[in-house]
């Protein structure tokens, strides 16, 4: 990734607050799941349950602290792999263009 990307470690850390799903991105709700469209690609992508949740924390601005929480809670996992979870969500969504880090604007 060396399109000015974060990497996953340097994109956790950051405060989910500056993160938020791109304009540009549908979101529509599916059984457990999500589906995003982005309209500027007219790519389209499947979320599971966890990446819905995660989806739906940065909607509210939640940060990766809070993330992480609530994913203890909700899907009874360790610290270590709620964490993984937020880091490779965050990645892959980053790098797909369907949220915006507020590094640019």
């Amino acid at each position: 990734m060396d399109k000015g990307i974060d990497s996953p470690g340097r994109l956790a850390a950051r405060q989910a607050a500056t993160i938020r799903p791109d304009r540009n991105v549908i979101a529509r709700r599916v059984d457990a799941g999500t589906i995003l469209i982005h309209l500027r690609t007219n790519r389209i992508y499947e979320l599971n349950a966890t990446g819905t949740r995660i989806w739906e924390m940065l909607g509210s601005g939640c940060d990766t602290a809070g993330m992480c929480s609530t994913l203890r809670q909700e899907f009874d996992v360790e610290e270590a792999e709620a964490d993984r979870a937020i880091e490779e969500t965050l990645a892959m969504l980053l790098a797909e263009g369907l949220i915006d880090s507020g590094s640019t604007h």
